[in-house]
């Protein structure tokens, strides 16, 4: 009985004791472990520059009208800002269409593109594809386009497919005419055409 009373009361005392134990072992480590300093982590100035000039912004998406009234919506797989000109933008994988008062679209596709809107401009270049719903589809290297009306000139040689065969141009200017808001196609520059009656 002695024993099983000596036995209980040391569980008792174990119980109580371990706990404050372990206690005073880990305030023993909080209070002597050293203190960490936390300095800057070292970024180079010029890294920090060139995040600030390389801002890209994704799948932007951009719609208006042309001062003839035509609609137009443009979409780029990616575009960047020239923080030295507001207003300039370069743009990879550009598509525009372009919806005219008398129900004819064009659709633009080029792998890159310089939109300076205060210049009024945009520069189409590296397969450059031109799509009209009246069945005429060119292909060019660059196309220089305004961004206030429907004009666009191409800079260099053009290949055409459509209603009147198939063609090859110097030149591709795409102009409206003002009184009647008609576009038109004009190609020029040693025109080539190969027409095939059956079709």
């Amino acid at each position: 009985m002695l024993r099983d009373d000596l036995y209980s009361q040391v569980v008792s005392w174990l119980k109580l004791l371990l706990p404050l134990a372990a206690l005073a072992l880990l305030s023993t480590l909080f209070m002597l472990s050293s203190k960490v300093e936390y300095g800057d982590v070292p970024v180079a100035q010029r890294d920090l520059a060139n995040r600030a000039s390389n801002q890209q912004i994704t799948a932007p998406y951009y719609t208006g009208a042309t001062d003839d009234g035509a609609l137009v919506s443009m979409t780029a797989t990616s575009a960047k800002p020239d923080p030295s000109a507001p207003g300039r933008v370069s743009a990879d994988g550009l598509w525009t269409r372009i919806d005219l008062a008398d129900g004819t679209v064009l659709t633009f596709r080029a792998d890159s593109a310089l939109i300076d809107e205060p210049e009024d401009s945009a520069q189409l270049e590296g397969n450059v594809k031109i799509v009209s719903s009246n069945g005429y589809v060119v292909e060019t290297s660059g196309l220089r386009a305004a961004m206030r009306a429907v004009r666009a000139e191409s800079t260099g040689p053009v290949t055409a497919d459509g209603p009147a065969g198939t063609l090859d141009a110097g030149k591709l200017q795409i102009t409206s005419d003002a009184a009647s808001g008609d576009v038109h196609l004009v190609f020029t520059n040693g025109v080539k055409l190969v027409y095939d009656p059956a079709t």
